[in-house]
């Protein structure tokens, strides 16, 4: 064996993953750079599955896009609301479906000196059982270019409800809903 694979682990080693050359731990040098380099590429992989998933679930939501844009729906749907705000007196947000499946959202921090907040992505319509008086409930999904996850809302008497992740209705002591215009 090598005398420099039989030293301890952070003797005079430059491999990134010792500090100030002094030594670690007694393990040999290549058991630690093989387990160093095993998890960074376990992570690389895990990275790589969670980016792909993202990727086949939006070419599904731009698939939908693309049949929605074939249906006689009209051409822009909008949806106002006024929303709470931390730190200002409130959000006047409004979300346009527009009929190629895509839609942008435009959110007005009233009282605060920012310019509008514009999120754009793709969305669709899904008909998960989210609510058991009507188990024919639409649910739009929305899904912002570059993110990962999905805006949940039931169609509910002209108005879209937030639904968290489980298709659950989000909790709040206020009106988070988007009225029809």
């Amino acid at each position: 064996m090598p005398k420099s694979a039989q030293r301890s682990h952070g003797e005079s080693c430059d491999c990134g993953m010792c500090i100030l050359n002094k030594p670690l731990h007694k393990m040999p040098r290549s058991f630690m750079h093989g387990l160093f380099f095993g998890i960074a590429g376990t992570s690389l992989v895990m990275l790589m599955v969670v980016v792909g998933l993202g990727k086949a679930y939006q070419g599904v939501m731009e698939d939908q896009a693309a049949s929605l844009s074939k249906v006689s729906t009209p051409s822009v749907m909008t949806y106002t609301g006024k929303l709470p705000c931390a730190d200002c007196s409130a959000i006047n947000s409004t979300l346009q479906l527009r009929s190629d499946g895509k839609y942008v959202q435009t959110n007005v921090y009233q009282g605060k000196n920012v310019p509008p907040q514009v999120e754009t992505g793709l969305w669709m319509t899904s008909s998960q059982n989210v609510d058991a008086k009507n188990p024919k409930a639409m649910v739009y999904q929305l899904l912002a270019k570059g993110a990962q996850k999905v805006q949940n809302y039931l169609i509910e008497s002209g108005a879209l409800k937030p639904l968290d992740t489980n298709f659950r209705p989000v909790a709040a002591p206020v009106d988070l809903s988007l009225k029809k215009q």
